[in-house]
């Protein structure tokens, strides 16, 4: 039996977490988390940039701390932060920022008509990159996907010389900690760039060629390794975060499934069997291991929305400490959000606010914004507002969830959750709970994400893929 511990990393949009896994256990045996500040200045409105080497910096740092207390490591596995992109060299290295999945450059209007558009902003609009992108090839992407950005990078001709290959944000990690050049990804990953056929397994070459010369990463198989660390470690081939937060949360995937509330907010859950090509409503398909796929709803603000109401506290308290400064007081610190927002009385049933939280609009439609309704001069309050983003972050996953909520009308059915927000938020927890009367279970060990990608590369250790259900049965406890 391997006995030897395993590492996951997850490359964040805020944050990069690693866990060391026990393989017999099944339990964390140490939990990383370092805020990697790689943010960059905008080059444009709603642009979100990152410095790919920050990412690669933090990760191994994190790796050099887990080596100080383990020194021997079984395995690697990597996810992270899906759709964005990185463009690389012959090398393997970046050449200029990571765009993240919150870059928004795919929706600046087009204001010059030409084989190159030069310019985005005031002026005569003519569509935006994204509708361009539809009417030029026939085929588009949501904002903040790679091929979207990839194509608005060609028009704009901001593709760096030497650019000869894309990779995302997690898998640019991944390619820099191994001894390999051209990155790797697996399908959860691969699909999240855009322009993936699902039942391929393969990027749509046609499509991905009318955009730019610029290669897709290499598509490799799930739970296999694609190169390792210079010291000899192997490395798994990088996933998405949510497959690998759903594979390490859910015990039982036939019954149940997975509320994620963190920046974002995600319901997931394992298409059943009988569904073949059907369509899924409001749900994406994602390639899970094992040649499955996940039903995934996403939501772009989720547990954000909070950030809305505690900026506002601040924002008031900041005049206040301005003015308890200026008179001598004592000023405290900033309280964490839910340690600012917990314990807020629920307003009664008719005093309730109804909060639309889709803030930062939707894939779909990213003009669309969220509202405030039912609000009176008795009911503006703390407590109301709290609680009625709360209702609205899960009641906008809850509807993505349509007619797959069966899965939860069975008798031995619950939810699982993850997520900062779920975690810490009882009023959050408490509106799922009366949404959906079933068991909410949490599983005992954090880091969901990392520990997925650290189990799939134990299981790609002890017999591929094969050895999921027996390692989820076996690594994943509830708490009481």
């Amino acid at each position: 039996m391997m006995n030897k511990p395993l590492v996951g990393l997850d490359i964040g949009t805020t944050s990069i977490s690693a866990v060391v896994l026990d393989p017999v256990t099944g339990r964390n045996l140490e939990v990383m988390n370092k805020i990697h500040k790689a943010g960059l200045p905008p080059d444009g409105p709603g642009a979100n940039l990152q410095e790919p080497e920050e990412l690669v910096k933090i990760a191994e740092e994190l790796l050099c701390s887990i080596r100080r207390q383990f020194p021997e490591i079984a395995a690697i596995g990597v996810t992270g932060q899906m759709h964005g992109i990185v463009l690389v060299d012959k090398d393997g290295l970046a050449l200029g920022p990571a765009y993240t999945w919150l870059d928004n450059r795919a929706n600046w209007p087009v204001t010059e008509i030409g084989p190159v558009a030069v310019g985005a902003g005031d002026g005569d609009e003519s569509g935006s990159y994204r509708e361009w992108m539809q009417a030029e090839i026939g085929a588009c992407e949501p904002t903040g996907y790679g091929v979207s950005t990839l194509y608005v990078l060609n028009k704009l001709g901001r593709i760096p010389a030497g650019a000869v290959a894309a990779a995302g944000p997690a898998d640019y990690v991944a390619l820099r900690l191994s001894t390999e050049t051209r990155p790797h990804v697996a399908a959860s990953l691969a699909h999240s760039m855009g322009f993936f056929s699902l039942e391929k397994s393969e990027f749509d070459s046609g499509l991905w060629g009318r955009i730019s010369a610029v290669e897709p990463p290499i598509v490799s198989s799930s739970a296999a390794f694609f190169s390792e660390t210079p010291d000899g470690i192997p490395i798994l081939v990088p996933e998405g975060d949510n497959q690998m937060g759903f594979l390490s949360s859910v015990r039982d995937p036939g019954r149940a499934v997975l509320f994620t509330i963190g920046t974002s907010g995600q319901v997931s859950l394992l298409e059943p069997e009988e569904e073949g090509k059907s369509r899924s409503g409001a749900l994406e398909r994602r390639p899970f291991p094992g040649k499955r796929n996940l039903l995934v709803g996403a939501s772009l603000s989720g547990g954000k929305s909070f950030e809305l109401l505690t900026n506002l506290v601040a924002e008031v308290a900041g005049r206040l400490s301005m003015t308890l400064e200026a008179e001598g007081s004592v000023i405290s610190r900033r309280p964490a959000p839910f340690e600012l927002l917990e314990g807020l009385e629920r307003p009664a049933p008719e005093q309730r606010l109804v909060v639309d939280t889709r803030f930062a609009g939707t894939r779909a439609d990213p003009e669309v914004r969220g509202a405030i309704h039912n609000i009176g001069l008795e009911n503006c309050t703390l407590g109301g507002l709290y609680w009625g983003i709360a209702a609205g972050v899960v009641d906008e996953l809850a509807e993505m969830l349509g007619e797959y909520r069966r899965i939860l009308e069975q008798s031995d059915s619950y939810i699982s959750i993850s997520g900062n927000s779920l975690e810490k938020s009882g009023a959050v927890r408490t509106i799922l709970q009366e949404r959906f009367p079933v068991p909410l279970r949490r599983s005992i060990d954090g880091e969901a994400a990392a520990r997925g990608a650290a189990m799939l590369a134990g299981a790609a250790l002890t017999g591929g893929i094969e050895m999921l259900e027996s390692m989820q049965s076996r690594m994943i406890v509830y708490r009481e």
